[in-house]
């Protein structure tokens, strides 16, 4: 592992049983210290992809998203989620 780098040690795939666009709730674990929780694998268009968690603040009433601040986190996140999700279809 690259120092500093944030790297999926982790990825955990809940199957949806009810007709919906989400086809999985997904867990992300980052570097095994970290674990992201309540990422969705949705079935879009244009196919699966990855919608990461956000939380209304209850201050402001706005949402707020899961900041990404490695531009390859997502993707890198996004492809371990869909092949899990194929796996545990299998």
């Amino acid at each position: 592992m690259v120092p500093g780098a944030i790297v999926i040690t982790g990825v955990e795939v809940f199957p949806s049983n009810t007709p919906s666009k989400v086809v999985a709730m997904v867990r992300l674990t980052l570097n095994d210290l970290v674990k992201v929780d309540k990422a969705r694998l949705v079935m879009g268009q244009k196919g699966l992809f990855l919608s990461m968690p956000a939380a209304k603040n209850p201050e402001t009433g706005d949402w707020e998203p899961f900041v990404d601040l490695g531009e390859d986190l997502h993707g890198v996140a996004q492809k371990a989620a869909i092949q899990a999700f194929r796996d545990v279809r299998k």
